[in-house]
Formats: structure tokens, sequence, C-alpha cells
């Protein structure tokens, strides 16, 4: 059997080291169990479309993605990243996620209206529904990764 292939998508690659001690520690856990981690960061591209479409080619690739969904410049995840699992859903892939803030959307922003006096969806999620796909969300990168590998190893 192949080795399965996880895409890790995340806004880590914005933090001030590019995400290179993030993605050190996801490779040292993924590769003990034999696992590929696909990372952006491994294309050495530039140029928006040149990135956005090896990333899509990462995701047709690999056989689950592990987002990091966590609030990012606000309280809702990563825009870059959303996408990235959305059309992870659009392929069949299997999507694990994770959030480094568990709360309701509702807690979040304080209740039902945000600033602008728009309804906060009340499902007791911690970001939008169309992010959840009734798996569990979990609270760190380690136990999404856990998760698959009692389900698919």
């Amino acid at each position: 059997m192949s080795q399965k292939k996880i895409y890790i998508a995340g806004p880590e690659v914005f933090l001030s080291d590019g995400g290179t001690a993030y993605y050190d520690k996801v490779r040292e856990l993924l590769s003990a169990k034999q696992v590929i981690p696909m990372i952006c960061t491994d294309n050495k591209i530039s140029g928006a479309l040149n990135i956005r479409n090896a990333n899509i080619d990462m995701i047709k690739e690999c056989d689950a993605i592990i987002a990091d969904l966590s609030p990012f410049r606000s309280h809702e995840p990563d825009c870059g990243t959303a996408f990235e699992v959305g059309y992870a859903a659009a392929r069949g892939k299997q999507i694990l996620v994770y959030t480094s803030d568990l709360r309701s959307m509702t807690e979040k922003y304080g209740g039902t209206k945000d600033a602008d006096g728009l309804t906060i969806e009340d499902f007791s999620l911690p970001f939008n529904l169309m992010l959840y796909d009734g798996t569990p969300i979990f609270g760190s990168f380690e136990e999404a990764f856990e998760y698959f590998c009692k389900t698919s190893l």
C-alpha cells in the first residue's frame, strides 16, 4: 500500500519565520507514522497564481487535509485556508480541522449580532457552518492527526 499524503492547510505561512518551526514539527509527527506531509512552502515558486495552482495540485494529490481554522486577523479563519477546505470537500478528500478557539461564533462576537448589526449564525460552532462536515473539531494539529491515524492508517 502506498504512503498516505496529508495536505497541511493554515495561516502558519504568515508567521514571522514563514512557518518553518511549525512545519518542521508537522514533518516530524507525520514521518513517524510514514505519512507524507504536503506543505505549501515546499513549492519553491513565486507569483500569486503559480502558488495558488501549486497548492490546488497538492490538494488534488493528497488523501486528506488537516486545516488550521483558528481565528486569523479577527474572529474568522484565514480565507485562503477556508478555500482550501472547500476545494478539498469538492474533491471528496477526508477533512480534519482544528482551531485554537473552540468557542461558538456567538461567544466570540458576544451575541447574535456583530458590530454592523449583521446576524451571527448560532449553531454552536467555532466557525461558519459550511466549514463543518460532521467530523469532530479538534483543539490542535496533534489531535487531528491522531484521529487520522486511528481512522485512516
